[in-house]
Parts: C-alpha cells; sequence; structure tokens
C-alpha cells in the first residue's frame, strides 16, 4: 500500500511540475504587427525574414516577456527599413537562430 501512495505521490508532483512550464514555444507568432508607436514588423515565414518598418524608434522590452519576437527561433533574417531611428532594447532576446540583420 505504502508503495501504491508512493507512487501517486510522485506523479502529483510530477504533473504539478510539468502544468507549472509556460510552453511558449508552441505559441502562434502573429505574421504582423506593431512594435513602436510609428513602427510595425512583418514577417515571412517561409524564408524566416522579419522586416521592420515606419517611422521612429521600436519600442524597448523587458528581454525575457513582452517583446513580441522573444524566443522565436524561427526569424533568421531580420531587415529594417530607412526611417526607424533604434532597435528596441530586449527586442530579440532569445531569437537563437537569427543569423543575418539588414540596415539601411
Amino acid at each position: 500500500m505504502k508503495k501504491v501512495i508512493s507512487l501517486f505521490l510522485t506523479l502529483v508532483m510530477v504533473l504539478s511540475v510539468l502544468t507549472a512550464i509556460p510552453f511558449t514555444a508552441a505559441a502562434e507568432f502573429p505574421p504582423s504587427g506593431a512594435c513602436g508607436n510609428d513602427v510595425r514588423y512583418s514577417f515571412d515565414a517561409e524564408s524566416g525574414m522579419l522586416s521592420i518598418y515606419g517611422t521612429g524608434e521600436m519600442a524597448n522590452y523587458d528581454p525575457m516577456s513582452d517583446s513580441p519576437f522573444f524566443g522565436k527561433e524561427e526569424i533568421i533574417t531580420i531587415c529594417v527599413s530607412p526611417g526607424v531611428t533604434s532597435i528596441g532594447y530586449g527586442a530579440f532576446f532569445g531569437c537563437t537562430y537569427l543569423r543575418t540583420l539588414v540596415l539601411p
């Protein structure tokens, strides 16, 4: 009987740990959106290219939470258009497959 109770408690502990882990990698990456007052982005999933365009500054982000690009491994190339005057702090934290940044 003690083995059954022990096994049950172990199972409960494992399930409680697994449900506490955020699985953000499965979240859908919106193909376009805002990343500043007058700065927007569009993402081409086929090529892995993120285009940043508009005028002015990109927004700054808490690197571990609120960037729309946080941990998006599908971003391979970032192309910043003329008119964008800054890249936001923490914007591309966790983009581990990012290989190319094209600046105007």
